[in-house]
């Protein structure tokens, strides 16, 4: 029997066993699946974003439910707003209709002193109020103040008797006055004679083609504002050159009917004409800027202030002075109003007087330029905030969209990284235990050459 030692598995062998059952076989198997993990992710920011947007979409849907008005509400405001304008307008056609007639409309009078006292005390205890009394200096004077539009009538009193100044083209009220004055004088033995300085024309005698203005005035105006409002919504320019357009070639015609159909004027064609086309453009105009500021309201509102109101204080039928105190004078400042003034200026008294009426047209001219400068501006403006607001969100997302693709491209998942550390950890294991394996061949194979010395 040998004493040598039965072979033994050399511990290099050992050690690659050992790090064969070591090896990253089962890293796999335990690490985390960084697909799984991501898609989960994925899902629940999903589900937050979802849930996000449902709230801030039921907050919205019910701060709407509160702001907007009931349709109680709605209805109780239409029904007042009607009854109101019914009311209006009912209150504006009546008052001139039961309470026009003569207050204090300013009569001239020129004459001796005496004369001059004994015919106002007759005047005032005849018709307590009616007049209101301005002494001139002569009958030129009287005669002159007439012809000026600064009073109604005149008399000029003299030793011969008295001279009577009216002026049909102002309204037939006043010289139907001044010849009831003028007929109970000559019935007390006086010498009366009367003189028309602005009298109307043959085919029309009392001007009644005046009074018809007041609803092409307010209608044209109204209805050509509605009809370029409907249908160039926001082309503000495009409206304002239809309604220059309009304007004109209605006060040409109207002033063609007036002065060629009916004989009602017989003055300069082309001054009546361009009276008649500034006032239904300063009623369009008007209504227009308040239709592009506050919509179709601006259109309603237009329609009440030009034909319930502007409309029966137009002094067209009798002058504004027969109107009572203060409407008379408060028509005069609106559109149809001083549209009617220029136009009696122009037809019967060749232009006197017509520089107020000519104002206050072009005010409100100026004034719906105004409101429709004022309803482009905000128009831009409310652009202009929803392109800032819509980048804002477009780069809002972007950002968003690019920090999230960044992070997917250069951030490790959970699993990948733990597996990649496993593996790191295997092969510093396995490499040590090939260094030891290493070191205990070397020291047996010293020990065997030893042995077989001896030996």
């Amino acid at each position: 029997m040998s004493d040598r030692p039965e072979p033994t598995q050399p511990a290099g062998d050992r050690t690659s066993d050992a790090a064969a059952d070591a090896a990253p076989g089962t890293a796999p198997d335990t690490a985390p699946d960084p697909a799984a993990d991501n898609a989960s992710d994925t899902t629940d920011d999903a589900a937050a974003v979802a849930t996000d947007d449902a709230a801030a979409g039921s907050a919205s849907d019910s701060a709407s439910d509160k702001a907007s008005p009931s349709i109680g509400g709605k209805l109780t405001a239409i029904v007042l707003g009607l009854t109101a304008a019914v009311t209006l307008m009912l209150f504006a056609f009546l008052t001139p209709q039961y309470n026009s007639g003569a207050e204090n409309l300013p009569l001239s009078i020129s004459g001796p002193d005496e004369a001059v006292s004994q015919i106002t005390e007759m005047l005032d205890q005849q018709q307590p109020g009616a007049f209101e009394f301005t002494t001139v200096e002569d009958e030129a004077a009287a005669e002159a103040a007439v012809a000026d539009r600064d009073s109604v009538g005149a008399i000029a009193l003299s030793d011969q008797g008295a001279m009577f100044y009216a002026a049909s083209g102002a309204g037939q009220p006043y010289v139907q006055m001044l010849s009831g004055i003028a007929q109970g004088l000559q019935a007390q033995g006086l010498p009366v004679d009367m003189q028309d300085v602005a009298p109307t024309t043959d085919y029309d005698p009392a001007a009644s083609g005046l009074t018809g203005l007041a609803l092409p005035l307010a209608f044209g105006g109204v209805i050509s504002a509605a009809a370029l409002s409907i249908v160039f919504k926001k082309r503000y320019g495009v409206r304002i050159i239809g309604f220059l357009a309009f304007s004109a070639l209605a006060g040409l015609a109207i002033g063609a009917m007036l002065q060629f159909g009916y004989g009602t004027v017989d003055a300069n064609y082309w001054a009546t004409s361009g009276v008649l086309a500034l006032g239904i453009a300063a009623t369009s105009l008007f209504v227009i800027g308040l239709q592009a500021l506050f919509g179709y309201a601006g259109l309603g509102i237009g329609a009440l202030i030009t034909i319930l109101i502007a409309n029966p204080l137009s002094g067209l039928t009798a002058g504004p002075d027969w109107l009572p105190s203060p409407w008379g004078t408060i028509g005069q400042f609106l559109p149809i109003g001083a549209a009617g003034d220029a136009t009696r200026s122009v037809a019967f008294f060749d232009g006197a007087a017509i520089l107020q009426p000519i104002l206050v047209m072009l005010g409100w001219v100026v004034l719906g330029i105004a409101l429709i400068g004022v309803a482009a501006a905000r128009g831009r403006r409310t652009v202009a905030e929803d392109a800032t607001d819509s980048q804002d969100a477009e780069g809002s997302e972007g950002s968003e969209r690019s920090e999230a693709a960044w992070s997917a491209e250069n951030s490790e998942p959970a699993g990948a990284a733990a597996s990649a550390e496993g593996a790191d950890n295997t092969e510093v294991a396995a490499s040590a235990m090939a260094s030891e394996s290493a070191e205990s061949t070397e020291s047996t194979g010293d020990t065997g050459d030893t042995g077989d010395t001896k030996a």
